[in-house]
C-alpha cells in the first residue's frame, strides 16, 4: 500500500501542476489584466 501511495500522490502532483499550467494559460490568454504581468515570466 505504501509504493501504491507513493505512486499516487507523484501522479495526483503531475495532474495538479498540469492543470495550474493550463488555468495559467486560460488566464492569460483571456483576461487583459494579467497578460502585462505574466509576460515579465
Amino acid at each position: 500500500m505504501r509504493l501504491h501511495g507513493a505512486i499516487a500522490t507523484r501522479i495526483f502532483s503531475q495532474l495538479k501542476s498540469q492543470i495550474f499550467t493550463a488555468i495559467s494559460e486560460i488566464l492569460t490568454r483571456y483576461s487583459p489584466k494579467s497578460k502585462q504581468q505574466i509576460t515579465v515570466n
